[in-house]
């Protein structure tokens, strides 16, 4: 069993160096590879894609925002054991539709952690390359593996992802005051990618097509 973390990361030094402390602390036997998009500012479907196409060959790939990071021994394994193929971590910032005795299903999804299996990546490939800076990627990835029968509802969380995953953007900077969040795009910029990816994301979601393959 190998499991591979990717780390997408912009001009947050201090969270990217807690986030890698954090999963160094909290986990054992892996691969990391890290995207800074500093470096060529390509975007958010840019960047995930960098980290699923450098860990492809891992058995269970976790993605996560420079500003989310494991909380606890464990967590790996959680996913892991799950028996499922792919969650992401939401919370009830956003709308319940459904609660199952394993996972809750939402109106939308998040992207600052994601888990998947290499089986997710064999049938779904990658990121639709089309995105912009960001927006609407995740929910477009999640829509087609469920359409691939992978999951059982679009936009899942296993119940108990609180226990081990925090994100400073959904749960809050209590605790983690020391980091000075803060968004790593401006208003201005997440409305504009918002609206240049729209048609993307509506094309993806109507048509037939699984599979997306990336050349970096």
């Amino acid at each position: 069993m190998s499991i591979g973390i990717g780390i997408t990361t912009y001009n947050r030094p201090e969270h990217l160096r807690y986030c890698i402390e954090q999963i160094e602390r909290f986990t054992k036997d892996y691969t990391l590879f890290v995207w800074d998009d500093a470096i060529d500012r390509k975007g958010v479907a840019y960047g995930k894609n960098m980290c699923i196409h450098n860990l492809k060959d891992c058995d269970y790939i976790f993605l996560f925002d420079d500003d989310c990071f494991p909380k606890a021994e464990g967590w790996a394994d959680y996913f892991i054991n799950s028996g499922y193929n792919h969650s992401c971590y939401m919370n009830d910032k956003y709308q319940r539709v459904y609660s199952g005795e394993k996972h809750l299903s939402y109106n939308l999804c998040a992207g600052a952690f994601i888990f998947i299996t290499r089986k997710v990546v064999e049938t779904v490939g990658y990121f639709n390359p089309k995105y912009g800076l960001y927006g609407y990627e995740h929910a477009a990835y999640c829509h087609r593996i469920y359409q691939a029968g992978l999951t059982p509802s679009r936009f899942i969380t296993l119940k108990d992802t609180s226990e081990y995953i925090h994100s400073l953007d959904l749960d809050g900077i209590a605790g983690y005051e020391f980091l000075e969040h803060k968004r790593s795009i401006t208003d201005t910029d997440r409305a504009e990618s918002l609206k240049q990816n729209n048609p993307i994301y509506h094309e993806e979601t109507t048509s037939h097509r699984i599979k997306y393959d990336f050349i970096p």
